[in-house]
């Protein structure tokens, strides 16, 4: 078994004939940063290839298409867009894929069914002892789920198929907006979801791995009139010291 951005690549397990699929039909966004300024259409045929997948447009940074299987399979999207070495994430449903530790009285499923409850979340699974949570990007919010895990008795470690990065913000002047700061970031490539804490004075990034850096993010800032640095929340480290989404794609 491979690793892809930090974790284990989930292969496809033989199933019942006659087992349903758990998903009929569902409408799929997939999120990419382009090789090149023109379409590259091996990406195309390589989610053509995906099973289940149906009705499939790409476009310049989007691709949609319709799946049919089931939940623990719907990994395979992003897995074929990283074997042609494409910055990808599905954002409608996102996966986020967690590194955790069990307490000495905890039981998985307690974790399972707390985090299926968290507002935005469509599914959630133990898999290869990491959890995996399903939702769309703009309802499912990250940076709640450390709580959930230390509720249901465990210890969160890290973030994997994502990366997390909370910094403080600053105004330049009276006249910068909120709202230009967030629409400034959430335009650099990679960029998944922006979340602004006014009271705390920072702003949360959820990003795809290996894509959009700090210095991306400050020049985006800049230009709505913000400085935006290093703020009291640090960019989450599994156990090994490493950061998240740092481990490189599968060949």
């Amino acid at each position: 078994m491979g690793e892809a951005y930090g974790y284990r690549i989930r292969t496809r397990r033989a199933k019942p004939p006659q087992k349903p699929p758990d998903i009929e039909s569902m409408s799929v966004l997939l999120k990419f940063i382009p090789h090149e300024a023109k379409k590259c259409d091996c990406l195309e045929k390589a989610l053509s290839k995906v099973p289940g997948v149906t009705h499939l447009v790409v476009g310049a940074t989007e691709a949609r298409m319709n799946y049919r299987g089931d939940w623990d399979d719907l990994c395979q999207i992003e897995y074929a867009a990283w074997r042609i070495r494409a910055k990808a994430s599905l954002v409608e449903p996102a996966q986020c894929v967690i590194d955790f530790s069990i307490g000495r009285s905890a039981e998985t499923k307690r974790l399972v069914e707390a985090l299926s409850r968290v507002p935005g979340v469509l599914n959630a699974f133990i898999d290869d002892g990491q959890a995996v949570v399903i939702g769309p990007v703009a309802e499912l919010d990250a940076r709640k789920l450390p709580d959930v895990f230390a509720g249901a008795g465990f210890r969160y470690l890290a973030l994997r198929s994502h990366r997390l990065r909370t910094l403080s913000y600053a105004a330049w002047d009276a006249d910068s907006q909120i709202e230009a700061l967030k629409g400034a970031i959430g335009g650099v490539p990679g960029v998944l979801r922006v979340d602004v804490d006014e009271a705390a004075k920072t702003i949360s990034v959820l990003m795809m791995p290996r894509s959009a850096r700090d210095l991306d993010l400050a020049s985006a800032a800049a230009e709505a009139a913000f400085t935006v640095f290093p703020g009291r929340a640090k960019e989450e480290e599994g156990a090994d010291g490493k950061s998240a989404g740092s481990s490189t794609p599968p060949e």
